[in-house]
């Protein structure tokens, strides 16, 4: 997986890392596990490309994300 933007966040109470790659996912992460072999606890998965831009609305809750194949 070659990690292509990364974003750091709060969820609820959890401190989390999301990272978008080339392999076109986006994949969310507790900071507490990074490092330490334990796996994400979520993966998007449906962008038809690359994952280059990552935003986090905290008001409304949302993910957006660009990938090259020209789609939000």
């Amino acid at each position: 997986m070659t990690v292509t933007c990364l974003l750091y966040t709060k969820l609820n109470d959890l401190d989390v890392l999301i990272s978008g790659s080339a392999d076109r996912s986006i994949k969310l992460w507790e900071t507490k596990s990074v490092g330490k072999n334990e796996p994400c606890f979520q993966t998007i998965i449906g962008c038809g490309g690359t994952i280059i831009s990552m935003i986090y609305v905290r008001k409304s809750s949302c993910l957006i994300a660009s990938s090259t194949d020209k789609t939000l």
